[in-house]
């Protein structure tokens, strides 16, 4: 009887911290069921929205970067920089959600949403912050490489300074440094992201020109 009682406590406790450490995930849910998910919450663990901001505001002169935001959705990361950096574009391929975002940030003057695919972005001269949390993440490998390498291709025309933060989405399913190094990007760190389930870690990679 007793080793039941143990398991059941190890349960409980495996739950609770599945729970904690993806609370910014379900908050995020909640809101979504709640139409609120423009108002409050972040789709992704705070520990990852931490590090990111911890790296941006390490940046010597941090004003004079655009922050890039590829699939940025309902726009909440792009509600945690955008007052650290000098500019923010954000980039969403589905039309409706890029308008619900673009009126999110519609009194905000250094916030512009683009409703396009991430290949037609003209990627500007000036210091980047490149930000992908796996856009294309339902894709198969071959098509999104292909996507992936042409964005890349344009991004490297930029000949200022380029910072790329890329976070996979479950495990390190698309880019890695075999990817990086083919565009001259150089790793500044990568920290693998607990998300409380076996198989369910981000791998967090923080890179530079």
């Amino acid at each position: 009887m007793k080793i039941i009682y143990i398991i059941i406590i190890v349960l409980i406790v495996f739950i609770i911290n599945i729970i904690y450490i993806n609370r910014a995930s379900i908050l995020y849910m909640t809101n979504f069921f709640n139409k609120n998910y423009n108002k409050e919450g972040l789709p992704l663990a705070y520990s990852i929205r931490d590090e990111i901001i911890k790296f941006i505001n390490n940046i010597t002169d941090v004003k004079s970067f655009t922050f890039i935001d590829f699939g940025c959705g309902a726009g909440d990361m792009i509600n945690e920089v955008y007052q650290l950096v000098g500019n923010v574009d954000g980039v969403e391929y589905h039309i409706p959600q890029a308008e619900l975002t673009k009126n999110r940030f519609k009194n905000i003057d250094n916030v512009t949403i683009y409703p396009m695919n991430m290949m037609d972005y003209e990627f500007k001269q000036t210091n980047t912050i490149l930000y992908l949390y796996e856009p294309l993440w339902q894709m198969e490998n071959n098509i999104a490489l292909e996507i992936y390498s042409k964005v890349f291709e344009n991004l490297i025309k930029n000949k200022m300074k380029i910072y790329v933060i890329y976070c996979s989405a479950i495990k390190q399913k698309y880019l890695n440094m075999d990817f990086f190094s083919k565009y001259d990007l150089k790793l500044i760190k990568m920290k693998t992201i607990s998300r409380g389930i076996p198989f369910m870690n981000n791998n967090l990679y923080f890179l530079e020109t």
